[in-house]
Formats: structure tokens, sequence, C-alpha cells
């Protein structure tokens, strides 16, 4: 009888033992979660900061090509156009189309969407009279 005792096949873990493994990874991912939808939020806010870069370095090639056939809007007057990633041309409120469409050929047609949700999307302000571009979302 002892013989038979000791000849028992112990391969693998019981089902307790695999429980309390998987209740201290439960345990673990719920501490974890609040940290990890930081990253998230931190890693969109990243994403979006250097696309912004990205439009503003295409928007200022766009617009020096521009310059050499068309002058900027007068001082006090700012050309705004909205760059979606569901849109396919670009929108400004001032008319100018020739810079809208400098911006889609610099850009090659790809129009970025904000990461961050709740986004309209990216707005390129040109300043008239100076030049300066600056990008929000």
């Amino acid at each position: 009888m002892k013989k038979l005792l000791n000849k028992k096949n112990n391969k693998g873990f019981s089902l307790v033992e695999l429980i309390v493994v998987v209740l201290i990874m439960g345990i673990i991912a719920v501490a974890l979660a609040p940290q990890v939808m930081k990253w998230v939020g931190t890693a969109r806010t990243n994403s979006d900061e250097n696309t912004a870069k990205d439009i503003k370095s295409a928007v200022q090639v766009a617009l020096a090509d521009w310059q050499q056939s068309s002058t900027l809007p007068a001082s006090g007057t700012d050309y705004t156009c909205t760059i979606n990633g569901t849109s396919t041309t670009l929108t400004d409120s001032t008319g100018y189309t020739g810079l809208s469409a400098m911006i889609t050929e610099v850009m090659g047609g790809d129009y970025p969407k904000p990461a961050k949700t709740g986004s309209g999307g990216f707005v390129v302000t040109v300043s008239g009279g100076s030049g300066k571009v600056s990008v929000s979302y």
C-alpha cells in the first residue's frame, strides 16, 4: 500500500493554487490601472504635440513657397484653417485658398487627426503681416 501512495503523479498545479495566482494578478492589475491610464493620456498629448510641430513645419514650408507668388494678409488679419483627419480639403476663414492648396501639396494629402478624444482637429493660424505660424488642437 505504501508503494501505491508514493507513485502518485504530482505534475501541475492544483485548482486552489491557480485561483490564488489569478487573484493576485487581478489585484495587481487593479492597482496599476490608474497609472496606465495616465501613461496613455501622456502618450496622446505627446503624440499631438509632435504632430502639431510637424504640421507647423509643413505650413512654414508651404507659406514660404506661397509667398513667392502671393502676399500675406494685411497686418491684423489672420489666416486660419482646420486640419481634421476625416477631411480631404482644408477650409480656411479668409479665402486664401492658394495657401490651402500649398499646405495640401506639402502634406501630401495626409491630414492627421488629434489623438486626444473630443478634439475637433488641428487649427493652423498664420498671422497677417508677420507670417508667424501657430498650431493648436
